[in-house]
């Protein structure tokens, strides 16, 4: 079998898994952007609330409930926003996703150093157009950035995620994998 067009299919699927890899960091940076602020705010907010209660003032008074009421409408915009854009569940869908990725990528470097028949190659092939189709979008910028690490990492330049060993840590359901790439073969 071609090493050349194995190498190809192993590289895209180990920049897919890459790209992932980014967005599922990203994501993740964004959820903690959202949730640090509102846990901060809140904590402000109750402590506030609870200081109005105190003798003070009309004019500390009245500082005090316009505080209040701009922290309450704060946390409640960030909470909100923190629902609806669901930072958290996205970062772990591109992880798994990753994970996926690399796992089927470590299947074509098998390929690669084994004597592999075209059937193999071709499920191959299925397994990761199928893939590609059934995960969460990745931004073209994210792509180039991963095209870039995986460059850089054939190269042997040291780079902020070695794509090789990461999918070993995200652990994603292999076996998912497996079983269909068994299935296929059968």
């Amino acid at each position: 079998m071609d090493n050349q067009l194995i190498a190809s299919r192993r590289d895209r699927a180990e920049i897919f898994g890459g790209a992932h890899a980014l967005a599922a960091d990203m994501y993740a940076s964004r959820h903690r952007q959202i949730s640090i602020p509102v846990i901060i705010l809140s904590t402000v907010l109750g402590t506030t609330t609870l200081s109005s209660f105190i003798e003070i003032g009309k004019t500390a008074k009245l500082f005090v409930d316009i505080v209040i009421c701009i922290l309450a409408i704060t946390v409640a915009v960030l909470a909100a926003l923190q629902t609806f854009l669901d930072y958290a569940s996205r970062s772990q869908a591109h992880t798994n996703a990753a994970a996926k990725f690399f796992a089927l990528a470590q299947k074509w470097e098998l390929l690669f150093n084994e004597d592999s028949s075209m059937r193999e190659v071709s499920t191959l092939d299925e397994l990761l157009a199928e893939l590609i189709q059934r995960v969460p979008r990745v931004s073209i910028k994210l792509q180039q950035e991963a095209m870039k690490r995986h460059a850089e990492l054939e190269r042997g330049i040291p780079s902020g995620t070695l794509y090789r060993s990461i999918g070993t840590f995200l652990q994603a359901e292999p076996s998912e994998l497996d079983k269909e790439f068994r299935n296929k073969l059968a």
